[in-house]
Order: structure tokens, then C-alpha cells, then sequence
């Protein structure tokens, strides 16, 4: 186990978040699960007008995307997709969709300054120094630095440019394989892949991911 000394920076790109939600265990609204009572919820509406929720929306995020939608999204029967008990993920000949965080913050604010967090773009000259950074981080706590340290050298040295889709919700961006969107004070992660035995892997269609992310929002919506 990672020492919690480990710190996640506010400029640490979301591809090192990822790394970073395997191998540590970052405090505040980085790494654990923001919860909320309806009071809470309310108090925040008086100071920050959106769309509220309260934990309920946590408790069964699966909800909030169901097969039915996917099929709608991707244009194939639902009678075709899979799922697997427990996890909000959706499976069908060559293409998945997961569900992978959806977290409830005490305040739209909260929640607005999460999404701008993890929707930062990053050049490669940035990505290779938050991972240097993450790195001597590592060496200085009591973690086995040698196993993180490769995960944290395998990660990805692309650049991160989001494609942002303002008409969706509050806010959503798409990085070319995750989508992050904020709708009031809910933020949801989600990918995507696709299996083609002659090309290889590559990631959702980005028109695909985009409905999807408007079934969330509707189920939000009703949700509210």
C-alpha cells in the first residue's frame, strides 16, 4: 500500500490519474468517493444553482446506463449485449462500453472544479514530467516503488486533447477513449473499445460515446 504522503497534483494529467487510482490511495475529491446527505444537497442549491443529487445516484450507477440505452446508442438489439453482474459494463460482438465512476460532490462547484481537473489537456513534455514527478514520489513513501514504477513507466506519452461537448449536459469532453461529464453536481466517467481481428484495438466510435453520454444525462435528468 501506497503512504498516503503520496500527493495527487492538481496538474497531474488524467492518464496518470488512472495510473495513480491503481497504485495509491489519494485523499479529497481525487481519489475517494465524495457522499452527501439531501441537506447537504439542498444547502449547496441555495448557493449554487443546477442540477442536485444525493447519493442514492451512487448506490446504483449502473442505472444511470442501461442496456437498453447502449443498444439505442449503437443501433443493435439488445438481445446482443452482455453484462456482467455487479459492474456497469456492456459487452457485444467486438465492442464494450464500462461505466466506470460516477461520484455525487457536496456542491456543483465541487463538482465543476472535479471535471475541469480531469479534462486538462497535456502535451507530452507535461504527461513525461508528471510522471517523473510521480515517480520520485513513489521512491520517497514506503511503497514498493519498482512494481509502480513500471506501471507508471508504461503509461501512454501522447499528448491529451479533449474534444469538449458542451451541448451535453453541463459539460463533457472526450480524450479519444474516456469521456468525463459533469451534469450539476454528478460527475461520470466512461470508455470504450472495439476488437477488429484485422486492424487490432482501437476505441469507441466518438459519435457512439457521444449518445451515450446523452443516455446518462437523460437518466440524470429523471433522476433529479
Amino acid at each position: 500500500m501506497i503512504s498516503r504522503k503520496i500527493r495527487c497534483s492538481s496538474r497531474t494529467p488524467l492518464i496518470l490519474t488512472m495510473a495513480i487510482i491503481m497504485v495509491a490511495a489519494c485523499g479529497g475529491e481525487a481519489g475517494g468517493t465524495e457522499s452527501t446527505t439531501n441537506a447537504q444537497a439542498q444547502t449547496a442549491q441555495a448557493s449554487n444553482p443546477g442540477k442536485m443529487f444525493d447519493e442514492s445516484v451512487e448506490e446504483d450507477k449502473c442505472a444511470l446506463l442501461t442496456p437498453a440505452q447502449v443498444a439505442a446508442a449503437t443501433g443493435i438489439a439488445e438481445s446482443a449485449i452482455e453484462t456482467m453482474p455487479g459492474f456497469c459494463l456492456y459487452e457485444w460482438e467486438g465492442h464494450n462500453i464500462f461505466l466506470s465512476s460516477v461520484r455525487v460532490h457536496d456542491s456543483v462547484e465541487r463538482a465543476s472544479r472535479y471535471y475541469a481537473r480531469h479534462t486538462e489537456d497535456a502535451t507530452p513534455e507535461e504527461i513525461q514530467a508528471s510522471k517523473q514527478a510521480f515517480k520520485e514520489e513513489l521512491e520517497k513513501s514506503d511503497a514498493d516503488s519498482g512494481v509502480s514504477g513500471v506501471i507508471v513507466d508504461a503509461m501512454p506519452e501522447d499528448a491529451i486533447i479533449h474534444e469538449r461537448w458542451n451541448d451535453i449536459g453541463s459539460e463533457a469532453a472526450w480524450d479519444g477513449n474516456t469521456v468525463t461529464l459533469r451534469y450539476g453536481n454528478v460527475t461520470a466517467v466512461f470508455s470504450g473499445k472495439t476488437y477488429d481481428r484485422t486492424e487490432g484495438e482501437d476505441w469507441v466510435d466518438p459519435e457512439i460515446a457521444r449518445a451515450i453520454a446523452r443516455s446518462i444525462v437523460s437518466n440524470l435528468d429523471e433522476a433529479g
